[in-house]
């Protein structure tokens, strides 16, 4: 085998999926809501709903980073069975 490849191939179950990626899920909603509410109109040139646009990119970029945390132990032992 190629270097970098892992040996052992896991199957994830569904609840891991969910656990794994959760935060991510989470951080794309929060960013999809943060641009909606970022809508700037035309006619008064003021953004739509502000506080709300920066929360979503708050919570966005918080649910990236667990989304990261998480992944960090499945990059160990990949590294680990390497």
């Amino acid at each position: 085998m190629g270097r970098g490849v892992p040996r052992v191939v896991r199957v994830a179950t569904p609840r891991r999926l969910v656990v794994d990626r959760g935060g991510e899920l989470a951080g794309s909603i929060a960013f999809l809501i943060a641009a909606f509410a970022a809508y700037i109109d035309p006619e008064t040139g003021t953004v739509w709903r502000l506080p709300l646009a920066n929360l979503g990119t708050f919570v966005g970029a918080v649910g990236f980073f667990v989304g990261a945390l998480l992944l960090i132990p499945e990059m160990r032992s990949a590294s680990a069975e390497a």
